[in-house]
């Protein structure tokens, strides 16, 4: 009987601790909380504060001695800039205006965008849809900066296409 209870206990007290542990493990500390405000609201650990606009996302390039991301213009265009991680120079290299297919005749508006290791051509992908469970297809478009010539991957696939990548 002394044994049946003893073991009664312990599973009990081994319960109770899991479920006290776990609201436990889930909060975070003030400044944990602080910090994560400031990451995702202002432009503090970003590029922004630079220019005229918020940084949208960013990237590594040239093995870390810089990193590219999306600004806004003044008139509220986005534009691809470069900085220099040691100097800080703000370089733009791509303007709205070269961000425009000629065959829709406006800045593309892009969700993600890659270059080539050579920086000559630029995937973008836009309008992105879910066609399955956690998977997106987008329209794809390629951007050659030594001609200025855009292309539309996939045709006129209205399904859009999964994952494209340039090749290396």
């Amino acid at each position: 009987m002394c044994r049946q209870t003893w073991r009664r206990g312990t599973s009990l007290a081994v319960v109770l601790g899991f479920v006290w542990a776990v609201p436990a493990l889930a909060q975070l500390s003030p400044n944990m909380m602080e910090m994560l405000r400031r990451t995702d609201t202002t432009q503090e650990f970003g590029g922004g504060g630079r220019g005229a606009g918020a940084v949208t996302s960013g990237r590594w390039v040239d093995g870390g001695q810089a990193y590219t991301t999306q600004e806004r213009t003044p008139s509220g265009r986005t534009e691809i800039v470069r900085y220099d991680t040691a100097t800080g120079r703000r370089e733009v290299l791509l303007t709205p205006e070269q961000l425009t297919p000629p065959q829709i005749g406006k800045p593309l508006s892009y969700s993600d965008f890659t270059s080539s290791i050579d920086g000559r051509r630029v995937l973008f992908a836009t309008n992105g849809r879910l066609t399955m469970i956690r998977k997106t297809a987008s329209d794809y478009w390629i951007l050659d900066r030594a001609d200025h010539s855009w292309r539309k991957l996939g045709g006129g696939s209205a399904t859009g296409l999964l994952y494209a990548k340039l090749s290396p």
